[in-house]
């Protein structure tokens, strides 16, 4: 007896046990039959979708995801790789202004920066007690050199790991929380050395 086919099939509901495509090499395709995949789809476990795809629930991939576009994300959603170790909001709409933010996890409570190719070398942090951002050199060889901004619930603070703090304004360097006193004082205690244009340089303190 021979099967009828037909080019459509309508069903209200349909129960399988599973889908595959039509032979070992082909994917299955939702979407006109012409679409070819441009991803090497080659096994009947594989599915191609030609036209837009919409999961109302929860998407779960178990390996790594390629995309050939851009990422749009709706708004106040969360790029998270695992809480404990930080994750990143597009847009914070609890701020005064929308905002994206940056969150540090329990884990380490810090953000690095550094270069691609360091990624799998150990920088040697340990957990931070507030915020930290740190970041780093080329030279992964040296763990030490990193530049760090936190501030401690009293004050802000820059910390190097190695080196100087170099601070090279276009036309100059201003402490504008600085003040000055119009008389002096000519009673001195000691000395602090900075560097200007690399050379150190002794200024006076006083009581």
């Amino acid at each position: 007896m021979g099967i009828e086919t037909k080019d459509a099939l309508a069903v209200k509901q349909l129960k399988v046990k599973s889908i595959a495509g039509a032979d070992a090499s082909t994917p299955m395709v939702v979407g006109p039959e012409a679409t070819a995949s441009t991803q090497g789809l080659v096994s009947a476990a594989d599915l191609l979708v030609s036209g837009k795809l919409e999961v109302d629930g929860q998407a779960f991939f178990d390996t790594s995801i390629t995309m050939s576009g851009n990422l749009t994300m709706a708004t106040n959603t969360r790029i998270t790789a695992a809480l404990a170790t930080g994750s990143l909001e597009l847009s914070n709409t609890a701020q005064t202004v929308d905002a994206p933010a940056l969150y540090t996890g329990a884990t380490g409570n810090y953000w690095l920066l550094m270069e691609y190719g360091d990624r799998a070398t150990d920088l040697g942090h340990t957990q931070q007690t507030n915020p930290t951002l740190y970041i780093h050199s080329a030279d992964s060889g040296t763990v030490a050199d990193w530049i760090s901004f936190t501030h401690n619930q009293t004050d802000g603070v820059i910390t190097t790991g190695a080196g100087d703090l170099d601070l090279s304004g276009a036309t100059g360097v201003n402490f504008s929380g600085a003040s000055k006193t119009g008389t002096g004082d000519v009673a001195c205690d000691g000395y602090v050395t900075l560097k200007v244009a690399g050379a150190a340089v002794k200024f006076m303190t006083t009581a």
